[in-house]
C-alpha cells in the first residue's frame, strides 16, 4: 500500500482548515468576506505551493469556492482572461511553438554554440549576461523568455542535453531567472516595477525617477544577484559538455524561417520602444502569433500549433492573477498587512529590524497577492510604515523592491511560468532554483542592500 506523500498530507490538512473555518464563521471583529477570501486563497496556494495536482486543478478550485461563496464579482474572478499576462502567455506559448516547428531555434543555436562554446558554467554565465542585458533594452521579461528559451533547448540538443536532463533544465532556468531577476533593478523592465510606478503615483502623487531607481538597487540586486546566479544553478543542476557541437546545418534558410525572423525583429523593436507607440507587450505577442498561423503570413498550420500548447498554463496564469484581484477587492492584503505589522511593531531607530520586518512582511503577502499584486496593498500603507520608521515614503517604497526577489513558489512569476511551458519542465525544478535564491536573498543581498542603502542615505 502506497503511504500518502508529505505535500499531498499538507494540502489535505490545509484545505480540511480551511473548509472548517469558513463553516464556523469568522470572529465578530472581522468581515465574512473578508474571512472566507482568506481561507480560499490560502487553499490555493497550498495546492500551488505542494503541486499535489496540476496549476490548472488549483485555479478551478479556486474558481468554484470564490463563485459559490459569493467572494466578487464573476468580473474579478475570471477578470485574468482578459489580463494582458494571459494573453502574453497565449501568444509566447505560439511563437514559441512556430520557432521550434520551423526549426529556426536549431539554426540560432547552431550560431550562438561558437559565442558560448566551452564548460557548462561559462554557458550559463553567459547566458545570465545576454539576458539580463536585455532588460535595458527590451521591458518585457515575458518576451525576453519567449525569444531566448527556444533558442536555448535547441542549443541544449546541440551539445548533448536532452529532454529532462539536468544540463538542459539549468540552461532554461538561468534564462527564465535572469529575466526575472534582471528586471527588478531597471525601472520599466518588469511588470511588478511598473504596478509601483502607477500605485505611487495615483495613491500618494510621488513620481519615481529611472536613476534613483538604478541607483538605488542594481548595485546590490543587479551585480551581485546575477553574478552569483550562474553558480546557484550550476549547484543545483549539475550538468557536464561531453563534447563539441556538431557542424551548423549547411541547408539554406527557408523561406517560413525567413518570415518568423522578420516577426520575431518586428517584436523586439515593438517591446523596446513600447513607450513611444504605447502598445502593450502583451497585444503586439498576439499580434506575432497570428501572424505565425494566419493563412499566407503563416509559419506553422493553426492545428498542429494548438496541439503545442498548454492550456493548462493559460487558465493557471488566469487564476493567479484572479486572485491577486480578489484579495486586493476584498480588502483581505490591506487587513493581513496591518494585522502583521501590529504583530512586529516598528521603531524610529532600529533600521536594520524595521528593513527586515518590511520585507519579511512583504514576502508573505506576496504570497497570496503575487509579485505584481504586492504594490497595491503596500502603496496605500507607506506613509503611516514610514512615520513608524522615520523614514521618507519613498525608501518605504524603495523597501518593496527586495521582497519581489525572495518570490520562492513559481506561481509568483509569470516569465518563470511561461519558461516552464515553453521547456516542457516541471515546476518542482523552478521551485528548488527560487528557494535557493531566497536563501541567498535573505543571506547576503538583504545585508549588503542595507549597508548601500545607508550609504545612500536612505534610512537618515
Amino acid at each position: 500500500m502506497t503511504r500518502p506523500r508529505l505535500p499531498a498530507l499538507v494540502a489535505l490538512a490545509t484545505a480540511a482548515v480551511a473548509l472548517a473555518a469558513i463553516a464556523l464563521g469568522p470572529p465578530a471583529d472581522i468581515s465574512p468576506t473578508i474571512w472566507r477570501a482568506g481561507f480560499v486563497s490560502l487553499v490555493a496556494t497550498s495546492l500551488w505551493a505542494t503541486a499535489v495536482v496540476p496549476e490548472y486543478v488549483g485555479v478551478l478550485v479556486l474558481f468554484f469556492l470564490a463563485m459559490i461563496l459569493a467572494l466578487v464579482p464573476a468580473s474579478v474572478v475570471f477578470s485574468g482572461f482578459h489580463s494582458g499576462a494571459a494573453w502574453m502567455v497565449f501568444g509566447g506559448l505560439v511563437i514559441g511553438a512556430s520557432v521550434q516547428a520551423t526549426r529556426l531555434g536549431e539554426r540560432i543555436a547552431a550560431r550562438a554554440s561558437g559565442l558560448l562554446a566551452g564548460s557548462y558554467r561559462r554557458i550559463l554565465i553567459g547566458l545570465v549576461i545576454l539576458t539580463s542585458a536585455l532588460a535595458f533594452f527590451m521591458p518585457s521579461a515575458n518576451g525576453r523568455v519567449l525569444i531566448l528559451i527556444p533558442i536555448v533547448i535547441a542549443l541544449a540538443e546541440r551539445i548533448g542535453f536532452g529532454p529532462g536532463t539536468q544540463g538542459r533544465t539549468g540552461l532554461c532556468l538561468a534564462v527564465a531567472a535572469a529575466a526575472v531577476y534582471g528586471a527588478i533593478p531597471i525601472m520599466p523592465a518588469g511588470v511588478p516595477n511598473l504596478v509601483l510606478m502607477g500605485a505611487a503615483e495615483t495613491n500618494l502623487g510621488i513620481h519615481l525617477r529611472y536613476a534613483d531607481w538604478l541607483v538605488t538597487h542594481y548595485p546590490v540586486s543587479g551585480l551581485v544577484g546575477l553574478a552569483a546566479l550562474p553558480f546557484i544553478v550550476a549547484r543545483l543542476f549539475p550538468a557536464t559538455v561531453a563534447a563539441a557541437p556538431p557542424p551548423a546545418d549547411p541547408t539554406p534558410v527557408s523561406a517560413a524561417q525567413k518570415r518568423l525572423v522578420l516577426y520575431l525583429v518586428a517584436a523586439l523593436g515593438l517591446w523596446a520602444t513600447d513607450a513611444l507607440h504605447g502598445i502593450a507587450p502583451s497585444w503586439i505577442a498576439l499580434g506575432v502569433a497570428l501572424l505565425c498561423i494566419l493563412p499566407g503570413t503563416g509559419v506553422v498550420a493553426a492545428n498542429q500549433v494548438l496541439l503545442r500548447i498548454n492550456f493548462g498554463l493559460w487558465i493557471f496564469i488566469a487564476g493567479v492573477v484572479g486572485m491577486g484581484l480578489l484579495v486586493s477587492h476584498t480588502g483581505l492584503g490591506a487587513v493581513l498587512g496591518r494585522a502583521l505589522f501590529s504583530v512586529v511593531p516598528l521603531e524610529p531607530g532600529a533600521d536594520f529590524r524595521n528593513f527586515v520586518v518590511i520585507v519579511a512582511i512583504e514576502m508573505l503577502l506576496a504570497l497570496i497577492s503575487g509579485t505584481a499584486g504586492l504594490p497595491a496593498i503596500m502603496t496605500p500603507m507607506a506613509p503611516t510604515i514610514a512615520a513608524a520608521t522615520g523614514w521618507s515614503v519613498e525608501t518605504v517604497l524603495w523597501a518593496q523592491i527586495p521582497a519581489w526577489s525572495m518570490a520562492p513558489f513559481p506561481y509568483q512569476f509569470t516569465p518563470v511560468l511561461l519558461a516552464l511551458a515553453l521547456a516542457e519542465l516541471r515546476a518542482a525544478a523552478a521551485l528548488r532554483m527560487m528557494v535557493a535564491f531566497t536563501l541567498f536573498s535573505w543571506i547576503a543581498l538583504i545585508p549588503l542592500q542595507f549597508l548601500w542603502w545607508r550609504a545612500l542615505g536612505h534610512f537618515g
